[in-house]
C-alpha cells in the first residue's frame, strides 16, 4: 500500500512539473509585447528572469528575446552563445516564425562579430524560412541587410534585387520610415555601381 501511495505521489509531482513547464512565463510574454515599442523595458524584464526555472522552450525564448533586446537597445553583441541556443532549439521544432527570427538575429550578431559571410548565410536562411509568411517588416529588414552586405562586400551586382525587395516589403507594411531608408540604400547601391542618375532619382523619392 505504501509503495502504491509513493508511486501515486511521484506521478503527481511529475504531472505538476510538466504543467508548470507548459504554463506561459508572464515575464517572457510581457517582454515580447514590449519589445518593439519599449525595448529597454523588455531588456529590464528579461534580466530579472530566473532562467534556472525555465522549460527548454522558455529558455530558448529567453535567449532569443535577450539577443533581440540587446540589438534593439544598440548593445554590441560580443558572443553568439545565446542566439546559438535559441537557434539550435527552434531548428528541431515546428515554429517557422521563431526559426526565422533566430536566423535573423544570428545574422545581426555575426555582423557585430565581423563575420560577414556568416551574416549573409543566416540572412539567406531567414529569408528562405520566411518568404511564405507575411512578416513584411522583418522580411524587409532581412533584404535590406543582405543588400547592404552585397553593396560593400564585393558582390555589388547582387545588391539591388534585395534592396528593391526590401522596398516592396516596407511598402506592403506601410512603414514610411523604413521605406525611406530602403530608398536611401538603393541610391547608395546605384552610386557604388556607377549610376548617379538612378541614385539621385531614388533619393528624390
Amino acid at each position: 500500500m505504501n509503495k502504491q501511495l509513493s508511486i501515486i505521489a511521484l506521478g503527481g509531482i511529475l504531472l505538476l512539473a510538466t504543467l508548470s513547464c507548459d504554463r506561459p512565463n508572464e515575464s517572457l510574454l510581457q517582454a515580447e509585447q514590449l519589445m518593439n515599442e519599449h525595448p529597454d523595458s523588455a531588456l529590464h524584464l528579461l534580466e530579472k528572469v530566473p532562467t534556472v526555472n525555465l522549460s527548454r522552450q522558455q529558455y530558448a525564448d529567453w535567449c532569443l528575446f535577450t539577443t533581440q533586446a540587446w540589438d534593439k537597445n544598440r548593445i554590441i553583441h560580443s558572443s553568439d552563445s545565446l542566439i546559438n541556443k535559441a537557434m539550435e532549439y527552434y531548428e528541431k521544432q515546428d515554429n517557422p516564425s521563431r526559426l526565422m527570427l533566430s536566423y535573423y538575429y544570428m545574422g545581426r550578431v555575426a555582423l557585430d562579430l565581423n563575420q560577414f559571410s556568416k551574416a549573409q548565410e543566416y540572412y539567406l536562411k531567414a529569408l528562405s524560412v520566411g518568404e511564405s509568411m507575411q512578416d513584411y517588416a522583418l522580411l524587409g529588414r532581412i533584404c535590406s541587410n543582405l543588400g547592404m552586405l552585397y553593396t560593400y562586400g564585393g558582390a555589388k551586382n547582387r545588391a539591388l534585387p534585395y534592396l528593391k525587395k526590401a522596398e516592396t516589403y516596407f511598402r506592403e507594411n506601410g512603414d514610411s520610415t523604413y521605406l525611406s531608408l530602403a530608398l536611401r540604400d538603393i541610391a547608395r547601391a546605384y552610386d557604388v555601381l556607377g549610376h548617379p542618375d538612378s541614385s539621385i532619382l531614388s533619393l528624390q523619392q
